[in-house]
């Protein structure tokens, strides 16, 4: 089964942050499925770029898994009208990605925490 993950924020072991995806991809790799992931080409702890290479979309393996890192326009700690620049350009890029990553038979795309409702009863 070819699974993809759209997720900003996925991390390789050797790169700063979270790398909870990365294990569930590993576990997943183990049990013969193919794993390819669509995140940021910015590290949200940091706001640095993860390559220095340039372009639309770079691909890249680790560990097995196909990582396409998606261009974000790099507006994170500016302001909430820059911030919504950044998700944006993230929203049209990993689109352009997921289609580069050619048939798949599982979508997954975490739902952030604090997108809950803040009551019960909501």
């Amino acid at each position: 089964m070819h699974i993809l993950l759209i997720h900003q924020v996925f991390a390789c072991p050797d790169e700063p942050g979270s790398t909870r995806h990365y294990e569930l991809a590993q576990r997943l790799l183990k049990e013969g499925n193919y794993f390819t992931a669509v995140a940021s080409n910015i590290n949200y702890g940091t706001d640095q770029p993860f390559l220095c290479r340039r372009g639309l979309v770079v691909e890249y393996e680790s560990g097995g898994i196909r990582v396409m890192r998606a261009y974000t326009y790099p507006s994170l700690r500016r302001s909430f009208g820059w911030r919504v620049v950044a998700f944006l350009s993230f929203m049209c890029t990993s689109f352009f990605a997921g289609l580069r990553a050619g048939p798949v038979d599982l979508v997954m795309a975490p739902r952030p925490l604090f997108s809950r409702p803040c009551r019960p009863g909501w």
